[in-house]
């Protein structure tokens, strides 16, 4: 209901990134464009934070091999992607 603060949610798998200048063609609704804050690189799987133009902070977990495909680098334009069914909404 109006007033109330809510804050939503994504599962860092569940977010999809997309290493292209224009919006890409996709049934997901939710594209946010954005550039690389920072790459955490483990074993198996990094943590790439996307800021978004709001100065939200958009956490997709890929794997390691992903981030050498894609050439990921910290500053780098990227798009963070997510289905509406990946959100979990928490009202107070």
């Amino acid at each position: 209901r109006e007033g109330v603060l809510a804050t939503a949610s994504i599962k860092a798998p569940l977010v999809i990134l997309v290493k292209n200048d224009e919006a890409p063609t996709s049934s997901m609704r939710n594209r946010f464009f954005g550039k690389i804050l920072r790459i955490n690189e483990g074993a198996i799987a990094a943590e790439v934070v996307v800021k978004v133009d709001d100065d939200t902070e958009v956490c997709a977990l890929i794997t390691d091999e992903s981030v050498r495909r894609l050439d990921l680098k910290v500053g780098d334009p990227i798009w963070a992607m997510f289905k509406a069914f990946s959100v979990v909404l928490g009202v107070e």
